[in-house]
């Protein structure tokens, strides 16, 4: 069969599983549509279309089959009030691609209880969401393409109870000249249910490009992502990354843009940051406002082997 009719309905099976999924009405573990990684979030979070990144386990995970070796990342981000979210990643070259597993978290911090008839209990529980990742991705299977998928076991615990589910994501990326295109369907699983209460994932479908391109000493790369699920509109981001050589080390300055930030300032749209890599070790840093809520940071530290 001819390789671009095979290339169209991979892709179209993945945009295709990505709507039927996409179901009107309330979702769970939101924690899943928060941004991982200070680079990515700096780029405003259009990371579907970029490969060669440990983090691609989050994003698409097809883009882990250009990962050069063994790769870990770790990152923390200081989120509103004691709220706190971390994630790492680590993978390695295997069994003819390239294998990852990941874990990312959303803890809330110690919060009061109260009695029934709402006085002070005198006592306090700390909720927590959580997700564990396996992910596996191959490029020669067709030529200037690449697949990946990740297998996904979420947790949620608040006070007593618990609520777990099942999901996975499937991505494809293309090479088109310079131009790397990318498309993923995330969360593809079961209901996160408390006792008898239920509610599905969030399904999130991602359709992305970056490219390339060098302005005097400045190595660039830009990327752009639709992005729209069951309870999020339609939206598009975008972000910028320039590198410059100084010395023994690479520093990194960067910029995106997200469409939606509904009921949020002007600046609510921005997000920046930077980076510095030095030898085989890279360190990532990214802030974004939310008005009123304050702002939030995200660092990030990686290494290759």
């Amino acid at each position: 069969m001819n390789k671009k009719i095979i290339t169209a309905l991979v892709f179209g099976f993945i945009l295709l599983t990505g709507i039927s999924y996409a179901d009107s009405g309330e979702t769970s573990a939101s924690f899943l549509k928060i941004g991982v990684g200070a680079r990515p979030a700096a780029m405003g979070e259009a990371y579907s279309g970029v490969g060669g990144d440990i983090l691609s386990i989050y994003s698409n995970p097809a883009g882990l089959s250009s990962v050069e070796g063994w790769e870990l990342s770790f990152t923390h981000a200081f989120w509103f009030a004691d709220i706190n979210y971390s994630n790492f990643a680590v993978g390695a070259p295997m069994l003819n691609g390239y294998l990852a597993v990941g874990g990312n978290g959303l803890f809330y911090g110690e919060i009061d209880k109260y009695k029934s008839d709402g006085t002070d209990a005198g006592d306090t529980y700390s909720p927590s969401d959580m997700a564990f990742s396996l992910s596996y991705a191959r490029d020669d299977l067709i030529e200037d393409m690449s697949f990946g998928g990740t297998f996904k076991f979420i947790n949620s615990n608040i006070d007593d109870e618990t609520a777990t589910a099942v999901a996975m994501d499937i991505g494809a990326m293309k090479q088109i000249g310079d131009v790397n295109t990318g498309l993923s369907v995330q969360n593809i699983g079961t209901e996160m249910k408390y006792r008898d209460e239920g509610d599905p994932l969030p399904f999130i479908t991602r359709l992305g490009a970056s490219y390339p391109f060098m302005v005097g000493d400045f190595d660039m790369l830009a990327s752009a992502e639709t992005n729209f699920s069951a309870d999020v509109p339609f939206r598009i981001n975008a972000g910028v990354n320039a590198d410059y050589p100084v010395d023994d080390f690479i520093l990194s300055l960067r910029l995106g843009l997200k469409s939606y930030a509904e009921g949020l300032d002007p600046l609510s749209h921005l997000t920046a940051g930077f980076g510095v890599s030095i030898s085989n070790m890279k360190f990532d840093y990214a802030f974004a406002s939310f008005e009123d809520l304050g702002m939030t940071h995200r660092i990030s530290m990686s290494t290759r082997l």
